[in-house]
Protein backbone atom coordinates (compact mmCIF):
# COMPACT_ATOMS: atom_id res chain seq x y z
CA UNK A 1 0.00 0.00 0.00
CA UNK A 2 1.32 3.44 -0.97
CA UNK A 3 1.57 5.59 2.16
CA UNK A 4 3.00 8.60 0.36
CA UNK A 5 0.91 11.72 0.01
CA UNK A 6 -0.28 12.00 -3.58
CA UNK A 7 0.19 15.54 -4.87
CA UNK A 8 -0.79 17.05 -8.20
CA UNK A 9 0.93 20.30 -9.15
CA UNK A 10 -0.70 22.08 -12.08
CA UNK A 11 1.19 24.68 -14.12
CA UNK A 12 0.91 26.31 -17.55
CA UNK A 13 4.17 25.27 -19.21
CA UNK A 14 7.88 24.89 -18.44
CA UNK A 15 9.32 27.82 -20.36
CA UNK A 16 12.05 30.10 -19.02
CA UNK A 17 10.11 32.31 -16.61
CA UNK A 18 10.67 32.88 -12.91
CA UNK A 19 7.67 30.85 -11.71
CA UNK A 20 8.78 27.89 -13.83
CA UNK A 21 12.28 28.09 -12.37
CA UNK A 22 10.90 28.19 -8.83
CA UNK A 23 8.71 25.19 -9.59
CA UNK A 24 11.65 23.13 -10.86
CA UNK A 25 13.75 24.18 -7.85
CA UNK A 26 10.98 22.98 -5.56
CA UNK A 27 10.52 19.69 -7.38
CA UNK A 28 14.24 18.96 -7.33
CA UNK A 29 14.37 19.31 -3.55
CA UNK A 30 11.17 17.71 -2.25
CA UNK A 31 11.31 14.65 -0.03
CA UNK A 32 10.09 11.86 -2.30
CA UNK A 33 10.06 9.42 0.58
CA UNK A 34 6.97 11.37 1.70
CA UNK A 35 5.37 12.52 -1.55
CA UNK A 36 4.20 10.94 -4.79
CA UNK A 37 4.19 13.95 -7.13
CA UNK A 38 2.57 14.45 -10.51
CA UNK A 39 3.24 17.61 -12.50
CA UNK A 40 0.60 18.44 -15.10
CA UNK A 41 0.86 21.37 -17.52
CA UNK A 42 -1.37 22.88 -20.15
CA UNK A 43 1.46 22.79 -22.72
CA UNK A 44 4.19 20.15 -22.52
CA UNK A 45 7.05 22.39 -23.64
CA UNK A 46 9.81 24.54 -22.19
CA UNK A 47 13.52 24.73 -21.42
CA UNK A 48 12.92 23.68 -17.81
CA UNK A 49 11.39 20.34 -18.77
CA UNK A 50 14.81 18.69 -19.00
CA UNK A 51 15.52 19.60 -15.35
CA UNK A 52 12.56 17.77 -13.84
CA UNK A 53 13.68 15.08 -11.36
CA UNK A 54 12.96 11.46 -12.36
CA UNK A 55 10.67 10.96 -9.36
CA UNK A 56 8.08 13.36 -10.84
CA UNK A 57 5.33 11.94 -13.06
CA UNK A 58 4.86 14.42 -15.91
CA UNK A 59 1.85 14.83 -18.14
CA UNK A 60 0.33 17.62 -20.20
CA UNK A 61 -2.95 18.50 -21.89
CA UNK A 62 -1.36 19.61 -25.19
CA UNK A 63 2.11 18.68 -26.42
CA UNK A 64 2.60 21.87 -28.44
CA UNK A 65 1.68 25.52 -27.97
CA UNK A 66 -1.16 27.01 -29.97
CA UNK A 67 -3.02 30.29 -29.78
CA UNK A 68 -6.48 30.58 -28.30
CA UNK A 69 -6.22 27.98 -25.53
CA UNK A 70 -7.46 30.45 -22.91
CA UNK A 71 -10.57 31.27 -24.93
CA UNK A 72 -11.12 27.57 -25.54
CA UNK A 73 -10.96 26.73 -21.84
CA UNK A 74 -13.33 29.55 -20.92
CA UNK A 75 -16.04 27.76 -22.89
CA UNK A 76 -16.06 25.04 -20.22
CA UNK A 77 -16.88 25.42 -16.54
CA UNK A 78 -14.06 24.81 -14.04
CA UNK A 79 -15.81 21.66 -12.83
CA UNK A 80 -16.06 20.21 -16.34
CA UNK A 81 -12.50 21.25 -17.17
CA UNK A 82 -11.20 19.51 -14.08
CA UNK A 83 -13.20 16.37 -14.84
CA UNK A 84 -11.78 16.27 -18.39
CA UNK A 85 -8.10 16.91 -17.68
CA UNK A 86 -7.49 15.59 -14.14
CA UNK A 87 -8.27 11.90 -14.45
CA UNK A 88 -7.01 10.67 -11.06
CA UNK A 89 -7.64 11.37 -7.39
CA UNK A 90 -5.03 13.14 -5.28
CA UNK A 91 -4.64 14.03 -1.62
CA UNK A 92 -3.53 17.55 -2.56
CA UNK A 93 -3.89 19.58 -5.74
CA UNK A 94 -1.74 22.69 -6.17
CA UNK A 95 -2.43 25.34 -8.82
CA UNK A 96 1.06 26.81 -9.11
CA UNK A 97 0.14 29.72 -11.37
CA UNK A 98 -2.65 32.24 -11.73
CA UNK A 99 -4.78 31.86 -14.87
CA UNK A 100 -5.77 28.49 -16.33
CA UNK A 101 -4.10 26.24 -13.70
CA UNK A 102 -5.98 28.01 -10.91
CA UNK A 103 -9.30 27.90 -12.77
CA UNK A 104 -8.87 24.17 -13.52
CA UNK A 105 -7.89 23.12 -9.98
CA UNK A 106 -10.74 25.19 -8.53
CA UNK A 107 -13.06 22.73 -10.29
CA UNK A 108 -12.01 19.85 -8.03
CA UNK A 109 -15.09 18.47 -6.30
CA UNK A 110 -13.50 15.57 -4.41
CA UNK A 111 -14.18 16.40 -0.76
CA UNK A 112 -11.18 14.34 0.32
CA UNK A 113 -8.77 16.46 -1.76
CA UNK A 114 -7.18 19.60 -0.30
CA UNK A 115 -6.45 22.43 -2.77
CA UNK A 116 -3.94 25.30 -2.80
CA UNK A 117 -3.57 28.20 -5.26
CA UNK A 118 -0.26 30.03 -5.71
CA UNK A 119 -0.08 33.71 -6.69
CA UNK A 120 3.27 34.75 -8.18
CA UNK A 121 2.43 38.23 -9.43
CA UNK A 122 0.59 41.36 -8.37
CA UNK A 123 -3.08 41.78 -9.20
CA UNK A 124 -2.71 45.54 -9.73
CA UNK A 125 -3.56 45.06 -13.41
CA UNK A 126 -6.75 43.17 -12.67
CA UNK A 127 -7.90 42.75 -16.28
CA UNK A 128 -4.65 41.05 -17.24
CA UNK A 129 -4.79 38.72 -14.24
CA UNK A 130 -8.38 37.63 -14.87
CA UNK A 131 -8.14 36.95 -18.61
CA UNK A 132 -8.62 33.21 -18.00
CA UNK A 133 -11.96 33.75 -16.27
CA UNK A 134 -15.37 34.55 -17.68
CA UNK A 135 -15.80 37.40 -15.21
CA UNK A 136 -14.52 38.93 -11.99
CA UNK A 137 -17.28 37.12 -10.11
CA UNK A 138 -16.21 33.77 -11.54
CA UNK A 139 -12.62 34.44 -10.46
CA UNK A 140 -13.75 35.21 -6.90
CA UNK A 141 -15.83 32.04 -6.86
CA UNK A 142 -12.87 29.99 -8.11
CA UNK A 143 -10.48 31.32 -5.46
CA UNK A 144 -13.06 30.67 -2.76
CA UNK A 145 -13.04 26.98 -3.71
CA UNK A 146 -9.46 26.63 -2.42
CA UNK A 147 -8.43 25.67 1.09
CA UNK A 148 -5.55 28.14 0.99
CA UNK A 149 -4.07 30.80 -1.29
CA UNK A 150 -0.29 31.29 -1.08
CA UNK A 151 1.47 34.51 -2.12
CA UNK A 152 5.16 34.99 -2.86
CA UNK A 153 5.39 38.35 -1.08
CA UNK A 154 3.52 40.51 1.42
CA UNK A 155 2.75 43.18 -1.16
CA UNK A 156 1.36 40.62 -3.60
CA UNK A 157 -1.03 39.46 -0.87
CA UNK A 158 -2.10 42.98 0.09
CA UNK A 159 -2.81 44.00 -3.51
CA UNK A 160 -4.83 40.83 -4.04
CA UNK A 161 -6.95 41.51 -0.95
CA UNK A 162 -7.60 45.04 -2.19
CA UNK A 163 -8.52 44.00 -5.74
CA UNK A 164 -10.38 40.79 -4.82
CA UNK A 165 -12.23 41.65 -1.59
CA UNK A 166 -14.78 38.90 -2.15
CA UNK A 167 -12.16 36.17 -1.68
CA UNK A 168 -12.41 34.83 1.88
CA UNK A 169 -10.06 31.84 1.58
CA UNK A 170 -7.24 31.56 4.13
CA UNK A 171 -4.13 33.36 2.81
CA UNK A 172 -0.44 33.16 3.64
CA UNK A 173 3.01 34.18 2.30
CA UNK A 174 5.75 31.71 1.35
CA UNK A 175 8.81 33.02 -0.48
CA UNK A 176 10.14 31.40 -3.64
CA UNK A 177 12.51 28.46 -3.57
CA UNK A 178 15.93 29.13 -5.01
CA UNK A 179 18.27 26.16 -5.32
CA UNK A 180 20.91 27.88 -3.23
CA UNK A 181 23.39 25.00 -3.24
CA UNK A 182 23.39 24.89 -7.03
CA UNK A 183 23.53 28.69 -7.28
CA UNK A 184 26.67 28.95 -5.15
CA UNK A 185 28.28 26.04 -7.01
CA UNK A 186 27.48 27.30 -10.52
CA UNK A 187 28.52 30.85 -9.66
CA UNK A 188 32.09 29.62 -9.35
CA UNK A 189 32.31 28.73 -13.04
CA UNK A 190 34.30 31.11 -15.29
CA UNK A 191 32.34 33.92 -16.88
CA UNK A 192 32.08 33.09 -20.62
CA UNK A 193 32.46 36.72 -21.72
CA UNK A 194 35.36 39.10 -21.28
CA UNK A 195 34.42 41.80 -18.79
CA UNK A 196 36.59 44.91 -19.11
CA UNK A 197 38.28 46.00 -15.87
CA UNK A 198 37.92 49.70 -16.65
CA UNK A 199 34.14 49.45 -16.92
CA UNK A 200 31.08 49.17 -14.67
CA UNK A 201 29.54 45.84 -15.63
CA UNK A 202 25.77 45.53 -15.18
CA UNK A 203 23.53 42.51 -15.68
CA UNK A 204 19.76 42.19 -16.18
CA UNK A 205 17.95 38.86 -16.46
CA UNK A 206 14.47 37.79 -17.52
CA UNK A 207 12.21 36.68 -20.31
CA UNK A 208 12.28 39.22 -23.16
CA UNK A 209 8.68 40.38 -22.79
CA UNK A 210 7.25 43.90 -22.36
CA UNK A 211 6.54 43.61 -18.63
CA UNK A 212 10.27 43.22 -17.90
CA UNK A 213 10.92 46.78 -19.11
CA UNK A 214 14.16 46.05 -20.96
CA UNK A 215 13.24 48.71 -23.51
CA UNK A 216 13.27 51.41 -20.87
CA UNK A 217 16.56 50.09 -19.53
CA UNK A 218 18.04 50.43 -23.02
CA UNK A 219 16.62 53.97 -23.32
CA UNK A 220 18.13 54.84 -19.94
CA UNK A 221 21.48 53.48 -21.12
CA UNK A 222 21.33 55.69 -24.21
CA UNK A 223 20.56 58.80 -22.17
CA UNK A 224 23.31 58.03 -19.68
CA UNK A 225 25.91 57.26 -22.33
CA UNK A 226 25.22 60.60 -24.01
CA UNK A 227 25.85 62.50 -20.79
CA UNK A 228 29.28 64.06 -20.33
CA UNK A 229 31.59 62.74 -17.64
CA UNK A 230 29.85 59.42 -17.04
CA UNK A 231 32.15 56.44 -16.41
CA UNK A 232 32.15 53.71 -19.01
CA UNK A 233 29.56 50.99 -18.42
CA UNK A 234 28.23 47.84 -20.09
CA UNK A 235 24.80 46.24 -19.70
CA UNK A 236 24.38 42.52 -20.36
CA UNK A 237 20.83 41.21 -20.78
CA UNK A 238 20.29 37.47 -20.31
CA UNK A 239 17.09 35.91 -21.59
CA UNK A 240 15.03 34.95 -24.60
CA UNK A 241 11.54 35.90 -25.70
CA UNK A 242 9.24 37.53 -28.21
CA UNK A 243 10.75 41.01 -27.75
CA UNK A 244 14.25 39.99 -28.84
CA UNK A 245 14.10 41.53 -32.32
CA UNK A 246 12.51 44.75 -31.06
CA UNK A 247 15.17 45.14 -28.38
CA UNK A 248 17.97 44.37 -30.85
CA UNK A 249 16.55 47.02 -33.17
CA UNK A 250 16.35 49.53 -30.32
CA UNK A 251 20.00 48.88 -29.48
CA UNK A 252 21.02 49.28 -33.12
CA UNK A 253 18.93 52.43 -33.70
CA UNK A 254 20.60 54.06 -30.69
CA UNK A 255 24.12 52.93 -31.65
CA UNK A 256 24.49 51.01 -28.38
CA UNK A 257 26.05 47.83 -29.77
CA UNK A 258 29.20 48.47 -27.72
CA UNK A 259 27.24 49.14 -24.51
CA UNK A 260 24.12 46.94 -24.34
CA UNK A 261 24.50 43.25 -25.16
CA UNK A 262 21.76 40.65 -25.64
CA UNK A 263 23.31 37.36 -24.55
CA UNK A 264 20.32 35.03 -24.99
CA UNK A 265 19.28 32.30 -22.57
CA UNK A 266 21.80 30.46 -20.44
CA UNK A 267 20.82 27.74 -17.98
CA UNK A 268 23.59 29.01 -15.70
CA UNK A 269 23.15 32.76 -15.31
CA UNK A 270 25.09 32.72 -12.02
CA UNK A 271 28.49 32.56 -13.75
CA UNK A 272 27.58 35.98 -15.18
CA UNK A 273 25.91 37.50 -12.11
CA UNK A 274 28.75 36.68 -9.72
CA UNK A 275 31.25 38.64 -11.84
CA UNK A 276 29.13 41.78 -12.22
CA UNK A 277 29.22 45.07 -10.35
CA UNK A 278 25.47 45.66 -10.37
CA UNK A 279 22.21 43.83 -11.07
CA UNK A 280 19.27 45.80 -12.53
CA UNK A 281 15.58 44.88 -12.49
CA UNK A 282 13.67 47.24 -14.79
CA UNK A 283 10.32 45.46 -14.56
CA UNK A 284 6.95 47.13 -14.65
CA UNK A 285 5.61 44.32 -12.48
CA UNK A 286 6.99 41.40 -10.46
CA UNK A 287 5.56 39.10 -7.83
CA UNK A 288 8.77 38.07 -6.10
CA UNK A 289 11.71 38.39 -8.46
CA UNK A 290 13.71 35.18 -8.61
CA UNK A 291 16.59 36.81 -10.47
CA UNK A 292 16.82 39.66 -7.94
CA UNK A 293 16.87 37.29 -4.98
CA UNK A 294 19.60 35.26 -6.71
CA UNK A 295 21.72 38.38 -7.25
CA UNK A 296 21.40 39.23 -3.56
CA UNK A 297 22.36 35.68 -2.61
CA UNK A 298 25.52 36.08 -4.71
CA UNK A 299 26.42 39.38 -3.06
CA UNK A 300 25.70 41.65 -6.04
CA UNK A 301 24.13 45.08 -5.32
CA UNK A 302 20.75 45.74 -6.94
CA UNK A 303 19.01 48.61 -8.67
CA UNK A 304 15.31 47.89 -9.05
CA UNK A 305 12.04 49.55 -9.83
CA UNK A 306 9.48 49.34 -7.03
CA UNK A 307 7.79 45.97 -7.58
CA UNK A 308 6.15 43.51 -5.21
CA UNK A 309 8.63 41.70 -3.02
CA UNK A 310 11.57 44.05 -3.50
CA UNK A 311 11.32 45.49 0.01
CA UNK A 312 11.54 41.95 1.36
CA UNK A 313 14.39 40.84 -0.92
CA UNK A 314 16.47 43.99 -0.31
CA UNK A 315 15.37 44.37 3.32
CA UNK A 316 13.97 47.86 2.74
CA UNK A 317 16.96 49.06 0.73
CA UNK A 318 19.77 47.56 2.77
CA UNK A 319 21.17 45.64 -0.21
CA UNK A 320 20.28 47.91 -3.10
CA UNK A 321 18.43 50.92 -4.43
CA UNK A 322 14.66 50.77 -4.99
CA UNK A 323 13.34 53.56 -7.23
CA UNK A 324 9.85 54.56 -8.32
CA UNK A 325 8.43 52.43 -11.11
CA UNK A 326 8.84 55.02 -13.87
CA UNK A 327 11.22 55.45 -16.80
CA UNK A 328 12.60 58.65 -15.26
CA UNK A 329 13.27 57.09 -11.87
CA UNK A 330 14.99 54.11 -13.47
CA UNK A 331 17.32 56.46 -15.35
CA UNK A 332 18.01 58.53 -12.22
CA UNK A 333 18.86 55.39 -10.26
CA UNK A 334 21.16 54.09 -12.99
CA UNK A 335 22.94 57.43 -13.21
CA UNK A 336 23.28 57.60 -9.43
CA UNK A 337 24.91 54.19 -9.05
CA UNK A 338 27.10 54.40 -12.15
CA UNK A 339 28.48 57.76 -11.05
CA UNK A 340 28.68 56.99 -7.31
CA UNK A 341 30.77 53.83 -6.88
CA UNK A 342 30.99 54.41 -3.12
CA UNK A 343 27.25 53.69 -2.82
CA UNK A 344 27.64 50.43 -4.73
CA UNK A 345 30.52 49.47 -2.43
CA UNK A 346 28.31 50.24 0.57
CA UNK A 347 25.75 47.72 -0.65
CA UNK A 348 28.50 45.17 -1.36
CA UNK A 349 29.76 45.47 2.19
CA UNK A 350 26.27 44.95 3.58
CA UNK A 351 25.76 41.91 1.35
CA UNK A 352 29.07 40.39 2.47
CA UNK A 353 27.69 40.28 6.04
CA UNK A 354 24.36 38.71 5.00
CA UNK A 355 23.98 35.11 6.26
CA UNK A 356 23.65 32.48 3.56
CA UNK A 357 20.20 30.98 3.03
CA UNK A 358 20.02 27.21 2.52
CA UNK A 359 17.85 25.46 -0.02
CA UNK A 360 16.41 23.20 2.64
CA UNK A 361 15.18 26.07 4.80
CA UNK A 362 13.14 27.36 1.84
CA UNK A 363 11.79 23.94 0.86
CA UNK A 364 10.78 23.23 4.46
CA UNK A 365 8.17 26.01 4.27
CA UNK A 366 6.49 24.29 1.32
CA UNK A 367 6.66 20.84 2.90
CA UNK A 368 5.20 22.16 6.13
CA UNK A 369 2.21 23.44 4.15
CA UNK A 370 1.86 20.17 2.23
CA UNK A 371 1.96 18.18 5.48
CA UNK A 372 -0.50 20.26 7.50
CA UNK A 373 -3.18 21.46 5.11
Amino acid sequence: MNSKKRILIFHFDLQGGGAEKVLVNLLRNLDYNKYDVTLQTVFGVGVNKKDLPPEVHFKCIFKKIFNGVTRLMRLLSPTLLHRLVVRENYDLEVAFLESSPTRIVSGCRNKATRTVAWVHTTFSDLNARLVSYRSHDEAVKCYNQFDKVVFVSRQTLEVFKDKMPGVTTDMTVIHNVNDMDAIYDKAGEPCPIDLPDDCINIVAIGRLIPVKGFDRLINAAKKLKDKDGVPRFNIYILGQGAEHDNLARLISDNCLEDTVHLLGFDSNPYKYISHMDLFVCSSHREGYSTATSEAVALGIPVLTTACSGMDEILEDGKYGLIVDNTDEALYDGLERLVTTPAEVEHYKTALADKPRITTQSLVDEYQKLFDTI
